[in-house]
C-alpha cells in the first residue's frame, strides 16, 4: 500500500511514525479534554482517541493508494490520446517523455519512466513498474497494451480502441455520480420540508 500510495519508506517506518503520532494527537486530545472535562472522564475518553488516531493512520496508505489511483485514472484518457499523436510522430521514449509534464499524478509517474528508461532499463520492465507502482486495473491495461504496442509494431488503432473505452467507463461514472447527486438533494429537499 505505501508503494501505491506514493508515500515513501517501509512498513515498519510508517507504523512507527503512526505510533509516534497516535502518541502526540492522544496527548493534545488529552491535554484539551481536561479543559472541559473532569479527569477522570478525559482519562477514560484517553484509549478511544488513541484508538481512532491509531487507526485512521493505519488506513491513510489505503484511502491515498484508492485516491491517487482514481487521480491517474482521469487523467489517462486524455494522456493516451496525446501519446497516440506523440508515437505517430517518434519513438516510443519520446512520446513517454511529453507526458512527463502536464498531468499531475500521472505525470509524475511518467517521470519515473523516463528515469528509468534513460538509466538503461527496458521499456517491458519500465512500464511493469509503472504498473506496479498503481493500483488501477486501467493503469495496467494501459501499461501492457503500450508493451504489446512497443514489442509488436505501434498500432493506432488498438490505443484509440482503448483510450475510447476509458472514455465510455468515466462517462458512466459520471453518470452514476450525477444520479447519486440528484437522489441526495431530493432527500435533502424532502427533508428540508419535514
Amino acid at each position: 500500500d505505501l508503494l501505491q500510495a506514493n508515500l515513501g519508506g517501509g512498513g515498519k517506518e510508517f507504523l512507527s511514525f503512526a505510533l509516534v503520532a497516535t502518541a502526540f494527537a492522544s496527548t493534545a486530545v488529552f491535554l484539551s479534554l481536561l479543559l472541559f472535562l473532569p479527569v477522570s472522564q478525559a482519562v477514560f475518553l484517553l484509549p478511544l482517541v488513541a484508538a481512532i488516531t491509531l487507526v485512521a493512520l493505519i488506513k491513510y496508505p489505503a484511502y491515498r493508494k484508492r485516491k491517487r489511483a482514481e487521480l491517474i485514472e482521469q487523467e489517462l484518457v486524455i494522456a493516451l490520446r496525446v501519446l497516440m499523436l506523440e508515437l505517430k510522430a517518434g519513438s516510443f521514449e519520446k512520446a513517454v517523455k511529453s507526458l512527463a509534464t502536464g498531468y499531475g499524478e500521472l505525470s509524475k509517474e511518467f517521470r519515473k519512466v523516463a528515469a528509468s528508461l534513460s538509466a538503461g532499463t527496458g521499456f517491458r520492465q519500465a512500464m511493469s513498474d509503472f504498473a506496479e507502482r498503481i493500483d488501477s486495473m486501467t493503469a495496467k491495461r494501459v501499461a501492457a497494451q503500450l508493451v504489446f504496442s512497443y514489442e509488436q509494431g505501434f498500432d493506432a488503432s488498438a490505443l484509440r480502441k482503448l483510450s475510447d473505452e476509458l472514455t465510455s467507463i468515466q462517462k458512466t461514472r459520471s453518470k452514476e455520480f450525477n444520479a447519486r447527486l440528484a437522489f441526495l438533494g431530493l432527500l435533502f429537499i424532502s427533508a428540508s420540508t419535514i
